[in-house]
């Protein structure tokens, strides 16, 4: 009986010494824990919150016909027929269409007239496997092309020539998809999921290209389908990178990422409706029924502005937003004279570039009267185009302010 009140007697003691103690251990803790050096990744307060209401604030359509500069029609031969556009840059006045269907990348000349195909089919000097992704190297005058396949970056000069090539499988990259330039540095972002190294971004130096820094993305320690590495953005001053599923962008330095925008879609409530109807059944696969799936497209404008595009289930929607006023508006189609219109890419000032692929069943003859000339000249072009043969038409965008004038 001694025994059991003495030990009871020093199990109380010990309990109350723990319940004393405990605040001062939880409190040293946390200090223990901000003392420590930070990551790569930065989530500083310059991070900025766009929120986007699907429901509400998307509208049903936008009149970008006062926004178009250019309707240049693509030459259609045997050869260059284009099944998918998964990109669209200019550069010297030609328009590089990526084609991610037959994995070819069509030139064409300012006028739309087809010129070459860049690169040769095989793993030669100058030949290209299978295309992941592309840019213009504005520092060294050539346009990078990468090769999932063989893990290489070859570089064209406007000939079409190669005149280098880098080798990347030494370094342990291999599949590299997405790529970007920022002052002559190269990011890369490899897509090696055997390695679980998908998401890997890898810096070349300006000159020797060789390996300068490489470090996972943010939030990602292997290959994820919530946390997709889907866009790598240069907008002529700074370098993004989005995270597809997880509606983040990150502005890319030298050293890791900082996080900038935080995309807030809120929830989106399937209904009944949606739901018999297995609408979004690729939403629940990924586990967020109630969220947007993910960003696809993204740049930063040089005057503040921000466009980009994402999907709830396999529906795709355009969004706009002003830094300055801290509003946007988007809309789940852009249309022009009838026609859905897509964004896939900018010319050599950034501004954006769109694409028509289709005319939908019940085509109007125009989304509204013309206003001017040059209007009526565009509807003209669009309406006697035979999409059915044609390849897909470039539309050249002046600005997207009226877009926030006219709402």
């Amino acid at each position: 009986m001694v025994f059991f009140f003495h030990n009871y007697f020093n199990m109380v003691y010990f309990i109350k010494r723990i319940i004393f103690f405990l605040p001062c251990f939880i409190i040293l803790s946390c200090t223990e824990q901000n003392d420590k050096p930070s990551s790569t990744t930065s989530n500083d307060h310059s991070t900025s919150i766009i929120k986007v209401d699907i429901q509400n604030d998307i509208i049903e359509q936008i009149d970008i016909l006062s926004l178009v500069d250019t309707v240049i029609t693509l030459e259609t031969t045997g050869s260059n027929l284009i099944g998918k556009i998964g990109k669209i840059r200019q550069y010297h006045n030609d328009y590089y269409v990526f084609d991610v269907q037959r994995r070819v990348i069509n030139v064409f000349d300012s006028t739309g007239r087809y010129k070459y195909v860049l690169g040769q089919t095989g793993k030669g000097p100058g030949e290209l496997v299978f295309p992941g992704d592309f840019f213009m190297d504005w520092s060294t005058n050539a346009i990078a092309v990468s090769d999932i396949r063989t893990g290489k970056v070859s570089f064209f000069n406007e000939k079409g020539e190669v005149v280098k090539e880098i080798s990347m499988d030494q370094k342990g990259v291999n599949y590299i998809n997405g790529i970007s330039n920022y002052k002559g540095i190269v990011w890369v972002i490899n897509h090696e999921w055997q390695n679980n190294e998908y998401g890997l971004i890898v810096i070349l130096a300006p000159k020797s290209n060789s390996v300068v820094n490489s470090f996972l993305s943010p939030t990602i320690d292997f290959y994820s389908a919530t946390t997709n590495p889907m866009v790598l953005t240069y907008n002529g001053s700074e370098a993004y990178l989005s995270l597809a599923y997880d509606n983040e962008i990150y502005q890319l330095q030298q050293d890791g990422v900082q996080k900038k925008y935080q995309i807030d879609f809120g929830t989106y409530n399937i209904t009944e409706e949606e739901k018999r109807q297995n609408k979004y059944k690729f939403l629940e696969t990924l586990h967020r029924p109630d969220r947007a799936y993910g960003i696809i497209n993204f740049n930063k404008f040089r005057d503040g502005k921000i466009y980009f595009a994402f999907d709830v289930g396999m529906e795709k929607y355009h969004f706009f937003y002003d830094q300055e006023k801290q509003q946007g508006i988007g809309t789940k189609e852009l249309v022009l004279a009838g026609i859905p219109v897509k964004i896939w890419g900018y010319d050599q000032e950034f501004n954006l570039i769109a694409n028509i692929s289709a005319i939908p069943h019940l085509i109007q003859d125009s989304a509204r009267e013309p206003e001017s000339q040059k209007e009526a000249n565009i509807l003209n072009t669009i309406q006697g185009i035979d999409f059915a043969r044609s390849n897909p038409v470039i539309v050249k965008l002046n600005s997207i302010e009226p877009i926030f004038y006219n709402k």
